[in-house]
């Protein structure tokens, strides 16, 4: 009994304790600087920036979604992290299987960025966070996540063929290995800490990737 107990009761201790301990306490919001954003649909995260900013475009950097004509009047790309398995068999909420969830809780499979062309940026509430960084910070942001993806011999992500849920995102392989300790959010606060963002030690869930952030709706 205790086996079965003790790891979700340490995991939630652990999720309470390092929410509250946060990281880049010195963190200062820079005026002049990259404003990025924090969107949530409640339970995963992504990192809304700028496609052209400070001479670099992200165009550049992931391929193209389903709709290309469509890409050219857009102003932002919003990128997430998580289970290959998750992303590519679980379109929408109602159709995760539990074997699904179990396999990436436990990191029985491989990772995917998830980048998704934006006309505009979000407007969502309270699920929302507008941060501003500096340059030099938005490029440590920016090194992250070219970090997080596999890249071609032309320095772009590869994308999975035909993925994608509608005409604006596409998938792009992943080297990392998504598991409990390091999901999607923690990806997201990772991002931010190397960005000098104040946030939480470990954000296994969005709200300890939200906790920290400055309380500015989108």
């Amino acid at each position: 009994l205790i086996a079965i107990i003790a790891p979700p009761l340490l995991y939630a201790i652990a999720v309470v304790v390092l929410m509250l301990i946060p990281v880049n306490t010195d963190f200062r919001e820079d005026a002049n600087g990259v404003e990025i954003l924090v969107w949530s649909n409640g339970v995963h995260t992504d990192v809304v920036m700028p496609v052209n900013d400070s001479g670099a475009s992200w165009k550049s950097v992931f391929p193209a979604s389903h709709d290309e004509a469509a890409r050219q009047e857009e102003s932002h790309v919003a990128v997430g992290w998580g289970s290959r398995e998750f992303y590519l068999e679980t379109p929408t909420w109602s159709e995760l299987k539990f074997s699904t969830a179990l396999r990436a809780a436990t990191g029985r499979g491989g990772s995917l960025l998830h980048v998704t062309w934006l006309d505009a940026p979000p407007a969502n509430g309270a699920e929302c966070r507008r941060v501003r960084v500096s340059r030099d910070a938005y490029g440590r942001l920016a090194a992250f996540i070219k970090n997080s993806a596999v890249m071609n011999g032309e320095g772009r992500a590869v994308a999975v063929s035909g993925s994608g849920y509608g005409g604006s995102d596409v998938f792009c392989e992943s080297p990392g290995r998504y598991h409990a300790i390091t999901t999607c959010n923690v990806w997201t606060g990772r991002a931010l800490a190397a960005a000098g963002v104040k946030v939480s030690a470990w954000t296994p869930f969005a709200s300890g990737v939200f906790f920290y952030l400055p309380e500015s709706e989108c």
